[in-house]
């Protein structure tokens, strides 16, 4: 009877830890029983692997079979509306929606730049665990270095031991097995949920430099060689890609020893750094030193693979569209197609998958760069003309071979800078205000506006300003013939001018600043306020604009010595009543050396006002409008930074540059409003100082082209 009991016993024991073991299996998202790999089984210490290279695509395991995957994707950043990417604000609740959103428009891929916050990798595992297989996201994990490091010292050994120190880390967050200390600036915390069945492949590095690339070329001594244990190089590596090799081995190895997992991987690039020849490039640091995957080699021990990625735009740099080569191509419509005519060469270099890890157009009032043989701008088109422009690309993309592509971005982000925009704002307050003239703010598929935008209609119908409960809402004066309604939100200032004669000629003056304006002023023979700094001329649809007071002109400042258009009159006079149009820089100086064309110093006038609806469910809505006519009334938004404002969320102002230059905390207590005529007198606007913007989203006209476009794509090679 004992030994009955003993025999029970022992069997109860066994069957408790057979549950329990089998409690702490892992899921397979993919369905696969650890024997159904073909590189061998948790056993007998087979590596694992979900994914590999095929010749032209990446492959994903399904039912023990790997199977071709078009990558189409979307990039995710970590800044919005009141965070710095560094802060990583964004929540569980909105990464849940926001898969679920990237999914529904037929998205498979994801790419995030840097280690995310734990909600991050928390909301993808639970969104993955209840989604369909053709429904999944699959993750591209960033490796992001510190830049400090990097550009002091110009030579990417010098970032090598804190970057491999990273890379293990991002490999126990990826399997859930992570405890990351607070540090300002970087994501942190206890990162439990292992999503690393989801992570199709590794994106390291940066978008780096050529001088980058030549200076840390230049610090390895001897042959050039790496011999890894999982990456090697071949004969032409350069001293940075035996740096990209020996980060990539180190990292592959720590994830195998420690986890018996691998997946494939690849290093950023950029036209910038490729190794193709052009003839037409008119900067030499964008046309020096390159680098490329091909100079690495995946050894037998690491069979998931390296693939090729590269972020490219329609519109920089120059050479992308100057080369005869791309200029002279006509895709089968017959029309110029220098995006894909780039893509078609560099493709051909490759032995390998290449995905083009990011490619878009911004939807921002102001503009950085353009490509004027194919006319795509970075900025300055409307969410129609995104749309067409992406489906364009996205198509490009396809048919030229590649692997597949991603779109930058997911969500706008509004602390991002640009080149001839990041010296006009501060950048410790960017966050917390919409700069539409800085292009990077304005990329996104999703829309992050101010709560008030979807109240201030520029439309040509003024009953939302009637009926509205619009904070900061003011009927400020009635002068000269007009009545000025004034409001304002994080993004614009609103005017609705009323008047029976609106369509005539009419100057609306702004006093920003106490440290310059007219005195005694006039403008095209009609008085000014004292202390006038800009003045809005309404002029009918095609003629309206905003002008500086040419001693408040930030371009005439910066470029006067450079820009030969540029008019030095009244330039040093701070009681000057000579304006000038408002210019942004769009071209530097240079010679394109194929062809000999010579260019120099240049700006847009981009205070020149676009007339339309901007009412955006109507079949002519423009996102761009920024005045519309109704009877007898006009409805105005104007950006802040045309006005010189660095920081509207404190009234903050430029200084006086001629004096002190550039700088921040120059704030203003109000601004004064008036309309040019007999009566001068100047009416105060002021406004509540905010800390935190409210903000909504919206999803733009191009995510749903798009949903269309990556079904097809996806399903022609799953075929």
């Amino acid at each position: 009877m004992k030994m009955k009991r003993f025999i029970v016993f022992l069997f109860c024991i066994c069957m408790a830890l057979c549950i329990v073991a089998c409690g702490e299996k892992k899921d397979d998202p993919f369905g696969n029983d650890a024997s159904d790999f073909p590189f061998g089984n948790d056993k007998d210490g087979g590596l694992r692997y979900y994914y590999k290279t095929g010749d032209k695509y990446l492959q994903v395991k399904n039912d023990g079979k790997f199977e071709n995957i078009y990558v189409a994707g979307v990039n995710i950043g970590s800044g919005i509306a009141n965070y710095f990417p560094g802060e990583l604000g964004i929540t569980k609740e909105q990464y849940l929606r926001w898969f679920e959103e990237i999914s529904s428009m037929n998205a498979n891929c994801i790419r995030v730049y840097t280690m995310m916050m734990p909600c991050f990798y928390d909301a993808l595992l639970e969104y993955n665990k209840s989604a369909s297989s053709e429904q999944r996201l699959y993750l591209f994990q960033g490796l992001w270095y510190n830049e400090d490091i990097l550009f002091s010292t110009y030579n990417a050994w010098a970032v090598y031991d804190l970057a491999v120190k990273e890379s293990k880390e991002l490999v126990d967050v990826l399997h859930g097995k992570a405890n990351i200390a607070e540090t300002t600036g970087r994501a942190y915390g206890k990162y439990s949920s292992d999503i690393s069945p989801y992570v199709i492949g590794w994106m390291l590095g940066i978008d780096c430099e050529c001088e980058l690339i030549e200076a840390t070329d230049a610090s390895v001594h001897g042959e050039k060689i790496y011999n890894g244990k999982y990456v090697c190089t071949k004969e032409k590596a350069n001293g940075y890609e035996v740096f990209m090799a020996s980060l990539a081995d180190s990292l592959i190895a720590y994830e195998i020893e420690k986890y018996n997992m691998t997946r494939p991987l690849s290093f950023n690039n950029w036209p910038v750094t490729d190794i193709l020849e052009h003839p037409n490039a008119p900067h030499e640091e964008e046309d020096g030193m390159g680098i490329t995957m091909e100079h690495l080699r995946a050894t037998e021990e690491y069979p998931a693979g390296l693939f090729a990625n590269y972020n490219i735009y329609p519109y920089y740099p120059e050479y992308i569209y100057a080369d005869t080569k791309y200029a002279e191509y006509r895709n089968d419509e017959g029309e110029p197609d220098t995006y894909k005519a780039y893509l078609e060469e560099l493709i051909s270099h490759y032995s390998m998958p290449l995905i083009v890890a990011e490619y878009g157009v911004p939807v921002s009032r102001g503009k950085a760069h353009e490509n004027n043989v194919m006319g795509i701008s970075q900025g300055d088109i409307t969410e129609k003309e995104q749309s067409r422009i992406l489906t364009l690309l996205s198509q490009d993309i396809f048919e030229a071979g590649c692997a597949g592509g991603m779109v930058f971005g997911w969500q706008d982000e509004w602390s991002k800078k640009t080149w001839n925009t990041k010296a006009y704002s501060n950048p410790d307050q960017s966050a917390y205000w919409h700069d539409v003239q800085t292009s990077d703010q304005f990329f996104g598929l999703l829309a992050i506006e101010s709560s008030e935008s979807g109240k201030r209609i520029i439309d040509g119908n003024k009953n939302d300003w009637v009926k509205s409960d619009w904070t900061n809402k003011k009927k400020l004066l009635t002068q000269n013939g007009l009545t000025l309604e004034i409001s304002n939100d994080s993004t614009y200032l609103y005017i609705l001018a009323e008047g029976e004669n609106i369509r005539n000629r009419h100057y609306i003056a702004f006093d920003i600043t106490p440290l310059s304006g007219t005195v005694n002023g006039m403008f095209d023979g009609t008085k000014l306020a004292d202390g006038t700094d800009f003045v809005l001329m309404l002029d009918g649809e095609d003629n309206s604009r905003l002008l500086v007071q040419a001693y408040y002109d930030r371009y005439a400042y910066e470029y006067y010595e450079l820009d030969p258009t540029v008019s030095a009159i009244g330039m040093r006079n701070p009681e000057s009543s000579i304006f000038n149009p408002i210019k942004m820089l769009i071209t530097k100086k240079c010679t394109f050396p194929e062809t000999g064309k010579k260019v120099d110093y240049s700006g847009y006038e981009t205070g020149k006002l676009l007339y339309g609806n901007g009412d955006l469910n109507s079949p002519d809505g423009n996102s761009l409008a920024d005045f519309c006519f109704g009877e007898d009334f006009v409805e105005i938004r104007i950006a802040y930074s045309l006005l010189n404002f660095r920081n509207p969320s404190k009234k903050e102002v430029e200084d006086d540059f001629w004096e002190r230059g550039f700088r921040n905390d120059f704030h203003v207590s109000e601004i004064g409003i008036s309309v040019a005529g007999e009566d001068t007198s100047r009416v105060p606007y002021i406004w509540e100082n905010w800390n935190n913007a409210e903000y909504s989203e919206r999803l733009r006209k191009a995510y749903y082209v798009l949903k269309d476009k990556f079904k097809i794509y996806r399903e022609s090679i799953s075929k």
